[in-house]
């Protein structure tokens, strides 16, 4: 079988005894997996792009640190958003109860609420990377810490950007669908003073909720063009008089959102950081959901290497109707 010069079967050469196997569907399957997954190494102190600048130059000073800001969901929690439980059914109104003027001496009319019922099912996102013992000994400050910050925060920007993506849909047991995505979404017109007025006209009209816990949310430079665009626009931490939420977390889009309506379940003990130095692990992008008798494991207390493996319970839901979101360029 041909490979490529670090002995990696090449991808040609994968998909063509794919063919040659197809009536032995565990042998078609492994080499069709070989042409779309990517073998992942181990960080350790010798490689140049991952892991041994930690070794070599330390963390505090010499390296640039990523600094990610805080969570989009956490800053929507604190605008209105109803925290809720993974899992558990929650009752959310529907119709408010009706009011009206009463004449003295007159019968109180009756009025009634309406509510359904919503449970949040608990969703996982994980993110695992094995590096050297040898670079978790020799590294100063300590690299095993420093890569689990990174994991905990790529986790971060990850819940995030899925929290609002409009083109995140759900998936059973995979994934829930973002706030967006059964709202409207507007196509931008422009970047011209113009066009962005006309857009945000368009999301404004695009909310039919109650409209109690309106926020904007984009990009930092997305919300600095829109001032420079429209100057007045912004005040007081307020875009046309909502409030704004800039955070790079946020998808490449301006999100309008009316965060009373939303239900966001983020549990303060539902992020794991596991770390493990006997375990056999499949060092791939794409692991085989059930290995079978080709599938690669390596031990990791064989090779001298840690694991470390972060994961994150999070679940969100809102109504169609409570969110607008339009892609942008600026």
């Amino acid at each position: 079988m041909r490979t490529t010069s670090d002995g990696e079967v090449s991808v040609p050469a994968a998909l063509h005894y794919a063919a040659a196997w197809r009536d032995v569907p565990s042998v078609n399957k492994t080499l069709e997996g070989w042409s779309t997954k990517a073998a992942v190494a181990a960080g350790s102190t010798t490689d140049g792009t991952f892991a041994s600048p930690l070794a070599a130059f330390g963390l505090s000073s010499e390296v640039a640190e990523l600094i990610r800001d805080a969570s989009i969901a956490g800053a929507l929690l604190a605008r209105g958003a109803r925290r809720a439980p993974l899992h558990i059914t929650v009752p959310r109104e529907t119709t408010a109860a009706a009011a009206a003027w009463l004449e003295q001496g007159k019968p109180t009319p009756m009025s009634a609420a309406a509510y359904a019922a919503v449970s949040l099912p608990p969703y996982k996102a994980v993110s695992l990377t094995v590096i050297t013992s040898e670079l978790a000994t020799f590294s100063h400050p300590d690299a095993q810490s420093a890569v689990t910050r990174s994991l905990v925060g790529g986790i971060g920007g990850f819940v995030d950007a899925q929290l609002l993506d409009n083109t995140i849909t759900a998936t059973a047991n995979v994934r829930p669908a973002s706030l967006t995505s059964g709202g409207t979404i507007v196509v931008s017109t422009g970047s011209t003073a113009a066009a962005i007025t006309a857009d945000l006209g368009a999301m404004m009209a695009g909310i039919t909720t109650s409209q109690r816990s309106l926020v904007w949310i984009a990009k930092p430079l997305t919300i600095a063009r829109i001032a420079l665009a429209l100057p007045g626009a912004l005040d007081n931490g307020r875009l046309l008089g909502i409030p704004y939420i800039a955070n790079g977390n946020s998808p490449q889009q301006l999100t309008l959102l009316d965060a009373g309506e939303a239900l966001i379940a983020l549990p303060d003990d539902a992020l794991d950081i596991d770390v493990a130095r006997h375990a056999t692990v499949q060092f791939d992008s794409a692991p085989a959901d059930a290995p079978f008798e080709t599938t690669v494991l390596r031990s990791l207390f064989q090779e001298n290497l840690v694991g470390i493996k972060v994961s994150r319970f999070a679940s969100w839901w809102a109504p169609a109707g409570a969110a607008s979101s339009m892609v942008v360029t600026y």
